[in-house]
Protein backbone atom coordinates (compact mmCIF):
# COMPACT_ATOMS: atom_id res chain seq x y z
CA UNK A 1 0.00 0.00 0.00
CA UNK A 2 1.62 3.11 -0.77
CA UNK A 3 2.07 5.93 1.54
CA UNK A 4 -0.73 8.42 -0.18
CA UNK A 5 -3.27 5.26 0.41
CA UNK A 6 -2.09 5.12 4.02
CA UNK A 7 -2.75 8.93 4.26
CA UNK A 8 -6.12 8.99 2.02
CA UNK A 9 -7.32 6.28 4.66
CA UNK A 10 -5.61 8.19 8.00
CA UNK A 11 -7.60 11.50 6.45
CA UNK A 12 -11.18 9.49 5.69
CA UNK A 13 -10.85 8.07 9.21
CA UNK A 14 -10.22 10.96 11.09
CA UNK A 15 -12.85 13.29 9.52
CA UNK A 16 -15.43 10.46 10.41
CA UNK A 17 -14.25 10.41 13.77
CA UNK A 18 -13.99 14.25 13.88
CA UNK A 19 -17.69 14.49 12.06
CA UNK A 20 -19.22 11.80 14.52
CA UNK A 21 -18.12 13.09 18.02
CA UNK A 22 -19.42 16.25 17.21
CA UNK A 23 -22.65 15.49 16.27
CA UNK A 24 -25.26 18.44 17.05
CA UNK A 25 -28.14 18.74 19.10
CA UNK A 26 -31.80 20.97 18.48
CA UNK A 27 -32.35 24.00 19.94
CA UNK A 28 -34.82 23.85 22.95
CA UNK A 29 -37.99 24.94 20.68
CA UNK A 30 -37.48 21.88 18.36
CA UNK A 31 -36.91 19.60 20.61
CA UNK A 32 -39.94 18.18 21.64
CA UNK A 33 -42.73 15.53 21.36
CA UNK A 34 -43.33 15.27 17.94
CA UNK A 35 -47.23 16.03 16.78
CA UNK A 36 -47.71 14.28 13.60
CA UNK A 37 -46.72 10.65 12.66
CA UNK A 38 -43.09 9.22 12.36
CA UNK A 39 -41.95 6.24 10.48
CA UNK A 40 -38.53 5.22 11.24
CA UNK A 41 -36.36 2.85 8.51
CA UNK A 42 -33.13 1.57 10.58
CA UNK A 43 -30.76 0.63 7.46
CA UNK A 44 -26.98 -0.53 7.28
CA UNK A 45 -24.66 2.28 8.70
CA UNK A 46 -22.59 2.47 5.40
CA UNK A 47 -25.94 2.89 3.12
CA UNK A 48 -27.43 6.17 4.84
CA UNK A 49 -25.36 8.48 3.10
CA UNK A 50 -26.23 7.47 -0.23
CA UNK A 51 -29.71 6.97 0.68
CA UNK A 52 -29.74 10.44 2.21
CA UNK A 53 -27.73 12.66 0.06
CA UNK A 54 -30.67 13.06 -3.02
CA UNK A 55 -32.13 15.42 -0.63
CA UNK A 56 -29.26 17.18 0.59
CA UNK A 57 -25.65 18.19 -0.50
CA UNK A 58 -22.77 17.17 1.15
CA UNK A 59 -22.45 20.63 2.55
CA UNK A 60 -25.10 20.31 4.80
CA UNK A 61 -23.88 17.65 6.16
CA UNK A 62 -20.85 20.09 7.23
CA UNK A 63 -18.35 18.06 5.08
CA UNK A 64 -18.82 14.49 6.89
CA UNK A 65 -20.60 11.57 6.69
CA UNK A 66 -24.76 12.30 6.07
CA UNK A 67 -25.63 9.65 9.23
CA UNK A 68 -29.90 10.39 8.96
CA UNK A 69 -32.03 12.09 7.63
CA UNK A 70 -35.95 13.07 7.95
CA UNK A 71 -38.27 14.57 5.51
CA UNK A 72 -42.15 15.28 5.94
CA UNK A 73 -44.21 14.56 3.92
CA UNK A 74 -48.04 14.66 3.61
CA UNK A 75 -48.36 15.39 7.65
CA UNK A 76 -45.73 12.07 8.29
CA UNK A 77 -41.92 12.57 9.33
CA UNK A 78 -39.96 9.83 7.76
CA UNK A 79 -36.54 9.22 8.96
CA UNK A 80 -33.99 7.44 7.88
CA UNK A 81 -31.21 6.50 10.06
CA UNK A 82 -28.38 3.75 10.93
CA UNK A 83 -29.17 0.11 12.73
CA UNK A 84 -27.38 0.12 16.04
CA UNK A 85 -24.01 -2.17 15.44
CA UNK A 86 -21.84 -1.42 17.68
CA UNK A 87 -18.97 -0.14 15.47
CA UNK A 88 -20.35 2.75 13.49
CA UNK A 89 -23.23 3.67 15.64
CA UNK A 90 -23.64 2.94 19.40
CA UNK A 91 -26.91 2.73 21.51
CA UNK A 92 -25.79 6.23 22.86
CA UNK A 93 -24.90 7.77 19.62
CA UNK A 94 -28.33 6.56 18.10
CA UNK A 95 -30.17 8.25 20.69
CA UNK A 96 -28.32 11.18 20.07
CA UNK A 97 -28.92 11.31 16.48
CA UNK A 98 -32.36 10.05 16.87
CA UNK A 99 -33.02 13.47 18.99
CA UNK A 100 -31.31 15.42 16.42
CA UNK A 101 -33.80 13.79 13.56
CA UNK A 102 -37.10 14.42 15.18
CA UNK A 103 -36.02 18.09 15.86
CA UNK A 104 -36.64 17.76 11.91
CA UNK A 105 -39.81 16.56 12.18
CA UNK A 106 -40.59 19.87 14.45
CA UNK A 107 -39.30 22.16 11.52
CA UNK A 108 -35.76 22.50 12.63
CA UNK A 109 -34.07 23.57 9.21
CA UNK A 110 -31.62 21.94 7.57
CA UNK A 111 -28.82 24.27 7.94
CA UNK A 112 -29.19 23.63 11.63
CA UNK A 113 -29.29 26.64 13.21
CA UNK A 114 -28.93 27.30 17.25
CA UNK A 115 -26.97 23.95 16.77
CA UNK A 116 -25.95 22.87 20.06
CA UNK A 117 -22.58 20.79 20.64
Amino acid sequence: MSTRSVARILAATLSFVLFTAFATLPPNEYDRPVSIQVKISTIPYMEVDKVCSWPMRSEEAMGGRIEGCARVYNSVCYIVMPAVDGVFMTKEKHKRLLKHELAHCNGWPAHHPGAQR
